[in-house]
C-alpha cells in the first residue's frame, strides 16, 4: 500500500509541468523501489516526507520535502542526501547525519536570564524539530499533540518561581479551527 501512495505522488509530480521542486527532481524510481515499503521507528515513510507539507508533492511552489521524524535523514539517506547535495552544493560522496547532541545543560554557564522578570517578556515553545520521543508535526495526531501539550504545560507550571509562565493551550486553537471549518461549511 505504501509504495502505491509514493508511486501516485511521483506520477502526479511528473505530470505537473509547473512543479519544479527538488522533490520532483530527486524522487526517482530507484528510490521508490528502495524505500517504498520502509518505515522509520515512528512510522514515517518517504511518501510522508515528500507529501508532508500541504501536499508538497503536488504543490509546485513547495520546493523541499520535510522530514517527519529524526530518523528520516538516515532511513531515506539516498533521497535526502541527493537533495542536500543539490541544495547546498556539497561536493562530498557521503553525507554524515550525526545523532543530536545538545551538550550538557549544567555546563552551559548561563546566569539568571531574567533578573527580576524585567528582561524576558515572552517565550514560545513550538514543535518544529526535536522533542525526544515524538515524531515531527506531520506524523503527530491530535491526541499526540494534546499529550505533548500537557507535558509542556506541566513543565512550565512547575517552573513558576523562575519563569512565571502563561500557557495558551493548543486545544483552544483546535476548537477555533473546528469552529471556523464549521462556519465555512455552512456558508
Amino acid at each position: 500500500m505504501e509504495s502505491k501512495a509514493l508511486i501516485d505522488i511521483y506520477e502526479c509530480m511528473q505530470n505537473n509541468d509547473e512543479n519544479r521542486s527538488l522533490s520532483k527532481k530527486h524522487l526517482i524510481k530507484e528510490f521508490i523501489d528502495q524505500y517504498g515499503f520502509i518505515r522509520t521507528p515512528f512510522g514515517g515513510t518517504l511518501s510522508h516526507c515528500v507529501n508532508a507539507k500541504q501536499n508538497n508533492g503536488l504543490n509546485p511552489t513547495e520546493n523541499l520535502p520535510r522530514c517527519v521524524d529524526p530518523e528520516c535523514y538516515t532511513t531515506f539517506s539516498g533521497f535526502f542526501d541527493s537533495i542536500l547535495k543539490d541544495c547546498h552544493k556539497f561536493a562530498v560522496k557521503k553525507i554524515s547525519h550525526p545523532k543530536a547532541n545538545f551538550g550538557n545543560a549544567s555546563k552551559l554557564g548561563f546566569s539568571d536570564l531574567n533578573r527580576g522578570c524585567q528582561i524576558i517578556l515572552s517565550t514560545k515553545v513550538q514543535l518544529k524539530r526535536n522533542i525526544y520521543g515524538f515524531p515531527f508535526v506531520p506524523l503527530l495526531s491530535k491526541d499526540d499533540k494534546l499529550h505533548l501539550e500537557r507535558q509542556v504545560s506541566w513543565i512550565c507550571h512547575r517552573q513558576i518561581n523562575d519563569y512565571i509562565p502563561t500557557y495558551i493551550f493548543y486545544c483552544t486553537f483546535f476548537l477555533l479551527s473546528d469552529l471556523l471549518n464549521f462556519l465555512a461549511a455552512t456558508i
